[in-house]
């Protein structure tokens, strides 16, 4: 890894599978819920105080757990995309930087990476980038989020560009770029999008 280093398009529309998922999870997380007020108001009529203050708590914690598993499961199924925020500085960052050869490698295992990519994709095309979008298929062992390959350790300036430019509209993006020696041709950045992490 390279250690010096100092993308507008339609929301995509969660899958009936996706929905179903969501719905199963809440369900769950509300049946969980209704267990542990059932269980509260039982205990609640034949324990002393003291105990029934600590059995409020350790139901508490464990519906918390419960609350924060759905969210992330919620998280984990909402498509990524820019937002205003992010979009307008990544325009500004790229309006004087230099242009260049970005392929934007979208992981088909990611149902949202194809959109997400689109989206950055038109933001770099605007700005004189040469900015396609390929489909990729991902190996290996962490092949979540954002990463930038190059060809070699010599890394082509339009990689710090594509780099600050990422950092500058807070779009996570993994420090450093990943040599391929099969990757990328020497003028050219791949930015490669994984599924959420």
């Amino acid at each position: 890894m390279v250690e010096s280093l100092g993308l507008m398009g339609q929301h995509r529309k969660m899958s009936a599978g996706s929905l179903s998922t969501l719905f199963s999870w809440l369900a769950l997380a509300f049946t969980l819920a209704t267990l542990i007020s059932s269980g509260l108001a039982l205990h609640y009529r034949h324990a002393s105080s003291k105990e029934k203050d600590s059995e409020i708590s350790r139901l508490n914690v464990e519906l918390s757990d419960a609350g924060s598993k759905v969210a992330e499961l919620v998280r984990l199924q909402t498509p990524r995309k820019l937002d205003d925020n992010q979009k307008t500085k990544l325009v500004d960052s790229l309006a004087n930087a230099p242009k260049g050869k970005l392929t934007i490698k979208a992981s088909v295992n990611a149902p949202d990476a194809r959109d997400y990519a689109g989206q950055i994709a038109a933001i770099f095309a605007a700005a004189g980038w040469s900015a396609p979008i390929d489909n990729a298929l991902f190996m290996g062992g962490d092949t979540s989020g954002i990463w930038i390959t190059v060809r070699s350790a010599k890394i082509p300036p339009v990689a710090n560009v594509v780099y600050d430019a990422l950092k500058q509209a807070e779009i996570p993006v993994r420090d450093g770029a990943f040599g391929d020696a099969s990757g990328p041709a020497e003028d050219e950045v791949w930015l490669n999008i994984g599924s959420t992490k």
